[in-house]
């Protein structure tokens, strides 16, 4: 790569860099990882920071280095930055690198990042600034040592345990809000299967859940963050009248039960309801609703005898 050239992943030279920019793209610097291996030199705390894709990237360019017997030292000089004159949307994204290497030029170190992937490669002297779109900002990762990448092989009949990064806790704790007051974004899991593949997720809503590998093939397992207030798709909210929704009103248990159950009955298939603003005035049903019993909190009423025979009218049909 020449001095000043610029290439993209698909080998198309000259495009500028704002060509992997996604403007729109949800982002928050909670979501970036520390990136600390022991074969690469940082240019401070910034340098550290970056998008998972990025990481990931990183990881499989020290692979190919190492792959490849070249020796010397790589060093990340410059990461991510909050701010900066002219703005620079990948660089307040974490998805921009400044790379140079102890033994490599910037011509040969863009072949090695060329062939791993990176979206967008342009030299400036000595130095090697890679590029990458914007890509997931959740990580789904299986045990250490047992996985390397996003593909993760399980044999037919065994578990795993996987976990979902950042944490909820760490989002909440960044100022990142979800749907019920004063909690976090909401974390929800969801898979799928390909051909004859089978797999059961043990959870749906926990940080770490086991996944069981029931018939062989090829699966998918995605860990999601619901981020704000706003309301999802084909969902709708119960809540109180503006006049009675304040901390002074409290809403018994039994009446609680008789909610819960009329809205199970009345609300339409495939729709979800969110109670939580209703919950908030239940004393009995407050706090970390992932560990609470669904019998206590949402008891099924139930049909104590036979049910009365229906008269069938000429109407009916």
């Amino acid at each position: 790569l020449d001095e000043g050239a610029t290439v993209t992943a698909d080998g198309t030279p000259g495009l500028p860099a704002s060509s992997v920019d996604r403007p729109g793209t949800y982002f928050d610097a909670a979501f970036l990882v520390f990136h600390d291996d022991p074969r690469v030199d940082y240019g401070g705390h910034d340098a550290h920071l970056m998008q998972p894709a990025v990481a990931e990237l990183l990881d499989a360019l020290l692979a190919e280095l190492a792959r490849r017997s070249v020796t010397g030292r790589l060093a990340v000089t410059a990461g991510y930055a909050a701010a900066g004159d002219p703005p620079d949307l990948a660089v307040k994204e974490g998805r921009r690198l400044v790379l140079r290497h102890g033994s490599l030029d910037a011509g040969a170190l863009a072949k090695v990042a060329f062939a791993v992937g990176f979206a967008h490669l342009t030299r400036h002297g000595d130095d090697l600034e890679v590029r990458q779109t914007p890509g997931q900002l959740v990580e789904v990762r299986g045990p250490a040592g047992v996985e390397g990448g996003a593909v993760i092989e399980l044999d037919e009949g065994t578990t795993m345990d996987l976990t979902a990064t950042p944490t909820a806790e760490t989002l909440a704790a960044a100022g990142l809000t979800g749907q019920v007051p004063d909690e976090g974004p909401r974390l929800s899991w969801a898979s799928g299967t390909y051909d004859t593949a089978a797999i059961t997720v043990g959870s749906s809503t926990r940080q770490t859940v086991t996944l069981r590998a029931d018939a062989a093939g090829m699966a998918w397992v995605q860990a999601s963050y619901l981020i704000g207030a706003e309301p999802v798709p084909y969902t709708f909210q119960v809540r109180l009248r503006p006049e009675l929704d304040t901390p002074a009103t409290v809403i018994t248990k039994d009446q609680h039960d008789l909610i819960m159950n009329v809205l199970n009955v009345l609300h339409p298939v495939g729709v979800e309801v969110n109670t939580a603003a209703v919950r908030e005035h239940v004393i009995e049903v407050q706090g970390d609703l992932a560990q609470a019993n669904p019998d206590y909190t949402y008891p099924k009423f139930r049909v104590r005898s036979t049910l009365p025979r229906q008269v069938r009218r000429p109407a009916d049909g």
